[in-house]
């Protein structure tokens, strides 16, 4: 069992840090925008909740496939 989990939580983990670098166009979007701040962050932070998911699901199967 600690083999399957650490085996999901690295393959998370490693399909998750791309993700990381991209706040820094949200970061300069907010304060580029006319006015500051005018950007639709309940949309943009589900869209970075779904990649999320979407890369837990994937890790999850990828999980149980045997090399």
């Amino acid at each position: 069992m600690q083999i399957i989990i650490s085996k999901y939580l690295q393959q998370l983990s490693l399909s998750c840090w791309p993700l990381l670098p991209t706040l820094v166009y949200y970061y300069s979007v907010v304060r580029l925008g006319n006015p500051i701040g005018n950007i639709d962050k309940g949309a943009t932070w589900g869209s970075y909740i779904g990649l999320f998911m979407l890369a837990g699901v994937y890790a999850a199967i990828e999980s149980f496939v045997p090399p």
